[in-house]
Order: C-alpha cells, then sequence, then structure tokens
C-alpha cells in the first residue's frame, strides 16, 4: 500500500467518523471542559545585570502536568545576546556584556538574533554575524541565587540548526522546575556551520572554527552567568546529535587550548545520540579535503607529485589481502598507471580570497558542490583506496559529513627527527578518551535510519550498482572480482567518464521522482545483497577487509539473498542494524563500562524507543523558500518506522515541534510522556539514581509504550544474538571477538 493510499484511507475514515455525531441531545450530559488558559502576551521589562542595565522579555506560558491542574508558569527571556566575534575563517573573541550597551545604556535582548549561515530554510534571518546565546530563568531571581544552569548544543551534521530553533527554546522546561520548587537557567547558543565552522588551514589554532565558538560560549557562560542568578560550578552541558558529538569533544582534556571545558566550564553533561563509533577525519585527510575545496571556488594551482591513486592500489597489492586472482587482474591495471600526475593544489592565498568571496557564493559552493549527496558518495568511495595507504584514516565516513571537526594535531619531522603538535581543539578520536564529568549517554532505537548520508547512500549506491553492472554485461568493464562488488565499483569509478555518468544519472532525478520511488517502491527498505555487502565494505573501509569479512559472516549481519522471501528486506534491517551496534549502541555502552568506578566521572546509558504520533522531520527545508529536499526527503521516510534521531527532543523540552519548527498537536500519550521526561532531564535524579553496572548492564528505558523504567540485563534481553557463542548479546559479542571498532586506531574495548 503505498503513501498516498493510506493517507487517502485515513482522510476517508476520518470523515466517515466525523459524520457518525447525531444532532439530538446527549442522554447524560457531558462533564463541564473548563475553559482553556491563555497566556498573557509577553511584555517588555529591564533588569539590572551585574553593571549592565538589560532590555529583556517576560513571558507567560501554561505548564502541563500528569498529577496537577495546568497553569500559568512565567520567564524571563534574554534573547540574541552576542558572546563572541570572528573574521571568516578566523577564531572567534568573546564579547564582553557590557560593551552590548547602546548610547542610551541599555543592553538589547529582546529578539533572537541571527542564525549562522547554511543552507537550510530557518526561521530568522541568516547571517555571519551570528555568535550570539540565548538565556531563560525564572522571574525575580536575584543576583546571588546560584541557580544551576544548563547549556544546550543543538545538532545538525554541523550544517545545519540554531539555539533559537523553537524546539529547543528552554522557557517551557525552565517555567516548570521554577513553579515545582527546583529553579534552574536554561541557555542556547549559535556556533558557526558547514565550511565557515569547519575547514583545514595552515595555523596553528587549527580551522576547528565552530568548536572554538562553543568553547567561547562556555567561557562567556562562567564568566557571567552569576550576574544572572546561575552558579558557573553547576553547569551540565546538553548535546543531540553533532551537539551530542560537540559534548564529547569538549569532554577531552589533552588539546593545546588553554581553556579546558570539563570541570571547568561544565561540571555535567547529557549525549544524545551521539555516534561514538564515527572516524573523525585526521589531519591529512583534512588538508587533502581542502584542496577540493579550493578547486570548488577556483582558488588553486597546478604542481607535479606522485600518483596517490597508483600509491594507493601499489599499497592494496603488497598488503597480499587480494585473491591472487584480483591481483593478477589489478597489476597490469596500476603498472599502466602514470607514476607523476599533475596535481591541482591551494594557492598559498587561498584563504583570503575564500575570506573576500561573497556569502551568497560559499553557501552555493557548499550546497551543490561540497555537500552534494552524489560528490559525497564518490569521494566516499574514492577514499577507499587512497586510505590504504594511511591505517590511521583506516575508513572513508568522514566523506559523509565533509564539515565534521577534523583532529587539529599533527607531526613535523626535520633533520633532528619528529616533533608532535597538539590540536587546539580535537587531538584524537573522541572515543578513545573518556568521559571526565559525571555523563548521560545513550541513543534512540533508530537513530541510524536518519544519520547523516546513511539513507542516501543506501538508496543510491543500488542505482550506481546498476550502472556498473551495464558495463559489465556489455563487456566495457571486466570485474576485478566475481564476488566482490565493493572493490569492482571502486575500481569503475577511477574513471571520470563514469563518475560522470553517476552525476547525470542522479540529477536526472527529479525530487518528485524521488518521492515517487519512495511511495511506489518502499526502496529505503529494501536492500539487495549485493548492494548490502558493498556499502557494509565500504562504509567500514576496503583496507579493514577481515574485521568485515567476520561481520558478515556474522548470523545477525549475513547478507541474504534478494530472491528469497523477504531477503532484501531482511538485508536493509540489517544493515540499519550494524550501524547502530557499531556506531551508537556498542561505542556508547562502552563508554559507560569504562566509567564504572570512577565515581568523580560515573556515567548513566538510556536508550530512547517510543514513536512519536507526530515525525520530527520534514522535507520542504531546502533553502529560504523551502523547496523539498531528498535527503531530507528520504530521512522523513526513514523516520516512520520508529524513534530515530531528534524524536527525543520534543519531550525532553515539552514542546509540541519538529525539528523545523512546525507545531504540531501531540496525543494524550505524546503529552503524558512529554510532561514526564521533560522534568526527569532537568532534574539532579537523573545523574544519581541510574548510574551503570556492567554487572547489571542497566539502562534507563524509555519503551516503545512512553514507559520510564530501569531495565536490567538489557544487552542480553534486547540485543539478542543468534550466532551461537557469540556472546550474551549482539553487544558483548562484538566486544568479545574485539570486532566492535576494530577500525578504529589504538582503540580498547574494556574488559567486563
Amino acid at each position: 500500500m503505498t503513501i498516498a493510499h493510506r493517507s487517502l484511507i485515513a482522510i476517508t475514515l476520518a470523515a466517515a467518523l466525523a459524520g457518525c455525531g447525531k444532532d439530538s441531545e446527549p442522554t447524560v450530559p457531558f462533564p463541564e471542559v473548563p475553559e482553556p488558559l491563555v497566556p498573557a502576551p509577553a511584555e517588555e521589562i529591564t533588569v539590572q545585570i551585574g553593571d549592565t542595565a538589560v532590555k529583556a522579555m517576560k513571558e507567560s506560558l501554561v505548564i502541563t502536568s500528569n498529577t496537577e491542574d495546568d497553569k500559568i508558569g512565567y520567564v524571563e527571556a534574554f534573547k540574541g545576546i552576542k558572546f563572541a566575534e570572528a573574521e571568516r575563517f578566523a577564531h572567534s573573541k568573546i564579547v564582553e556584556l557590557s560593551d552590548l550597551e547602546s548610547e542610551e545604556g541599555l543592553a538589547d535582548a529582546t529578539e533572537f538574533g541571527f542564525v549562522c549561515p547554511q543552507t537550510k530554510k530557518t526561521e530568522l534571518g541568516q547571517s555571519e554575524d551570528c555568535l550570539n546565546l540565548n538565556i531563560w530563568r525564572p522571574v525575580g531571581v536575584a543576583d546571588d541565587a546560584e541557580l544551576p544552569v544548563y547549556v544546550f548544543i543543538h545538532g545538525g551534521d554541523f550544517e545545519y540548526g540554531a539555539g533559537s530553533n523553537a524546539l529547543v527554546q528552554g522557557d517551557t522546561v525552565v517555567a516548570q522546575g521554577a513553579s515545582e520548587g527546583s529553579p534552574f537557567i536554561y541557555v542556547s547558543f549559535n556556533y558557526r556551520l558547514g565550511l565557515l565552522g569547519s575547514m583545514w588551514v595552515d595555523d596553528e589554532k587549527g580551522g576547528n572554527f565552530g568548536i572554538g565558538d562553543q568553547k567561547r560560549a562556555l567561557q562567556w557562560v562562567n564568566e557571567n552567568i552569576a550576574v544572572f542568578g546561575g552558579d558557573p560550578q553547576k553547569v551540565t552541558l546538553i548535546g543531540q546529535g553533532s551537539g551530542a558529538s560537540s559534548v564529547s569533544i569538549l569532554q577531552m582534556s589533552d588539546s593545546s587550548d588553554n581553556s579546558p571545558v570539563a570541570n571547568n566550564y561544565i561540571q555535567r553533561s547529557i549525549m544524545q545520540s551521539t555516534p561514538y563509533g564515527l572516524d573523525y577525519q585526521t589531519y591529512e585527510t583534512a588538508q587533502g579535503n581542502t584542496t577540493e575545496i579550493c578547486k570548488a571556488f577556483g582558488t588553486t594551482e597546478t604542481k607535479t607529485s606522485l600518483n596517490v591513486i597508483k600509491q594507493a592500489l601499489n599499497a592494496l597489492l603488497a598488503l597480499n589481502i587480494l585473491p591472487d586472482e584480483v591481483s593478477e587482474k589489478l597489476k597490469p591495471i596500476v603498472d599502466d598507471m602514470p607514476t607523476l600526475s599533475k596535481n591541482t593544489v591551494c594557492a598559498d592565498d587561498y584563504v583570503s580570497q575564500l575570506q573576500n568571496i561573497d556569502l551568497d557564493i560559499v553557501l552555493d559552493t557548499q550546497k551543490y558542490e561540497i555537500a552534494n549527496p552524489v560528490t559525497k558518495t564518490i569521494s566516499w568511495l574514492s577514499e577507499n583506496i587512497i586510505g590504504v595507504i594511511s591505517k590511521e584514516n583506516a575508513t572513508p565516513m568522514a566523506n559523509f559529513m565533509p564539515f565534521l571537526p577534523y583532529i587539529d594535531s599533527y607531526e613535523t619531522c626535520g633533520l633532528f627527527g619528529c616533533t608532535q603538535h597538539k590540536g587546539q581543539h580535537l587531538n584524537s578520536q573522541p572515543v578513545l578518551s573518556g568521559i571526565a564529568v559525571p555523563t548521560i549517554i545513550g541513543n534512540n532505537a533508530k537513530d541510524s535510519n536518519t544519520m547523516s548520508m546513511l539513507p542516501t547512500l543506501t538508496f543510491l549506491i543500488p542505482t550506481i550498482l546498476e550502472l556498473l553492472q551495464e558495463d559489465i554485461d556489455n563487456g566495457t568493464f571486466e570485474p576485478i572480482d566475481d564476488d566482490n562488488s565493493a572493490i569492482n565499483l571502486v575500481i569503475w569509478l577511477q574513471q571520470e567518464d563514469n563518475q560522470q555518468r553517476v552525476v547525470d544519472m542522479v540529477s536526472s532525478l527529479s525530487a518528485n521522482e524521488v518521492s515517487a520511488q519512495l511511495e511506489l517502491g518502499d526502496v529505503l527498505d529494501l536492500l539487495p545483497s549485493s548492494a548490502y555487502e558493498a556499502v557494509t565494505k565500504l562504509f567500514f573501509g576496503l583496507g579493514n577487509s577481515e574485521m568485515n569479512n567476520e561481520l558478515l559472516q556474522l548470523t545477525e549481519y549475513a547478507p541474504k539473498s534478494e530472491n528469497e522471501l523477504g531477503g532484501a528486506t531482511d538485508n536493509m534491517a540489517s544493515f540499519k542494524m550494524l550501524m547502530n551496534d557499531m556506531l551508537f549502541q556498542g561505542p556508547a555502552r562502552n563508554q559507560a563500562i569504562k566509567a564504572e568506578g570512577n565515581f568523580d566521572a560515573p556515567a548513566t546509558l538510556y536508550h530512547f524507543a517510543f514513536k512519536p504520533s507526530f515525525n520530527v522531520w520534514t522535507h520542504n527545508t531546502d533553502g529560504q523558500e523551502g523547496d523539498l529536499d531528498v535527503g531530507d526527503l528520504l530521512k522523513s521516510v526513514a523516520c516512520l518506522s520508529g524513534a530515530c534521531s531528534g524524536s527525543e527532543l520534543p519531550f525532553i523540552f515539552n514542546k509540541p515541534f519538529k525539528l523545523d519548527g512546525t507545531e504540531v498537536s501531540p496525543t494524550k500519550k505524546d503529552q503524558a510522556l512529554m510532561n514526564d521526561m521533560s522534568r526527569l532531564w532537568f532534574s539532579n535524579e537523573l545523574f544519581t539514581d541510574h548510574n551503570y553496572s556492567a554487572q547489571l548492564d542497566n539502562v534507563l528505558s524509555i519503551d516503545a509504550d512512553g514507559e520510564i523504567s530501569e531495565e536490567l540485563d538489557w544487552d542480553s534481553t534486547h540485543n539478542k544474538t543468534t550466532t551461537p557463542g557469540f556472546g550474551s548479546g549482539r553487544l558483548q559479542g562484538l566486544n568479545e571477538s574485539g570486532l566492535m571498532l576494530q577500525y578504529m586506531t589504538d582503540y580498547e574495548i574494556p574488559l567486563q
């Protein structure tokens, strides 16, 4: 049944039910329904904050509860406060609150500020002058109140989002806390995104500008929140998605930045849907990717150097991991490649050139060249060959998130040896560092369904494989290995005309055609066995062939023939399960295991499986006109099956909105969980009552029915294994077999 048919049936049923009433009066009168509470209009107030007079807003709203009648609550909102300023491709510097005073001696905090430039539709205007934050506090807070503080980092793949988004505003939770005797202050902020937030530059401070902005925001809170009535020594940092990834980075203490965050700017943290298994770009990879950025902007020059593709293929042959017949076919191809190649590199002054390019051109180039799904897929496939040279960049995962922060530590060598330079913000893979403060960590049941490029990837790869098969069938391409579609695809794509064919094919599909394919074929639930094997092997990198083969031999993840009944559907389910296990559930659980016994920084694991009555994802998000975005369309469809990334946000903030700020009408069941979860999330009990024990394997569960409870033996109960002798549960089995994050250099699986 198609989505269109289901919608039509739903409308017909609704209309039929609406017509079932009668005009006659009921024999038993209905109870009187009280008039709904109506909040008063917001009013402008002037508040003395330290030495600065600040114009803010006093706002009222309805507080709902599962145990009490609705009531009106009040908050004071300080919006659009500038906390830092920065030139393009330069690190930000903090701005003092007193510097924001106007000629009248007032600082205006009555309206949200600009959001940071991005290619998605935003509720507010965009500007590079976007480093502003928002504060919600109870009404009438004294300067010396020393209230706890919660600071939120928004998600969005480091490409989109804002602290002012309707879904993550703090008015409701702050009003709830104040009315129930547990007052606190809530802060949200913006940070630079996309290319403006992360680009390799030849500078000792690196190019992780967005992470630097986050540190400046936390520094500002540390230095100023006391005059708002907050306690700088009671700060809890919350992040969702890429915001949670940021929290994992900010907990690291081995960077060269002189402003350590953990136990200085923050004392606790909450990480929601952290892809701890994600392999971040190395310094060298980020440097190489900048060349592609320069090409896109035309800020390049040409130099002659060794052919890196030939180097990579020779390295692959030298590893002796390929079957003899494959090596025999591949060797003459490699031998025929030129040893030297003319390479395009960034011009010496590329940064200054990029600083002067119009912002609209920057965003268009980012959208259509750098972050284009086809471009990212081709880069991902090509990286499988180049990545063989360096095991430090073991997987090509980072190609799916081109604006992910990169590891900014590096090594320089000379006549007298080598010198290791610490990174300014990110010295190693975040998963290699333990948590440094008491932390809540967990994920949603279907996080991988909407993670970055994964839905687009499983949509594109089968289509690209069809082109490859056409060439094999007509004899224009001889497969390197008949049983390895992954390596065949990578070699096939080394020919530029084949890359162009892929671009042309995908470009010919309009957004409406993609939408039609989704309705008619349910393609996001189907994955042929050849595509499943290829996607899995390429995702973790061809250099990890032994690990890939072992994973795909396990019953849980083994490919099934699409000729079998339900085979293609089972393959898609297996792929999503593998991604959840390796990127989200497994690494998060291991971080909790490592934290056990650390009384200064215990961990609590949670799992969110409740499927809302509404979908938090939307697809009319492309550009400021809100055109249909194919990537978000794929994510919207993928999110229909359960709790995907971001599904928990309406419940944590008790806000009936989607990710794009569209208002929704929650059901009674939705609202009941929103009332409960929003109170739990901003309580001390969340940190004290559910600390993880490896022996108990206890997880704070928000189940499919909206029930909140602590469940024991989580892995063996919820991740049952079907492979004989493979641990008590899948996650423990991956640990005991040594497969968990085997692609991650220096990763140590904790003992249990």
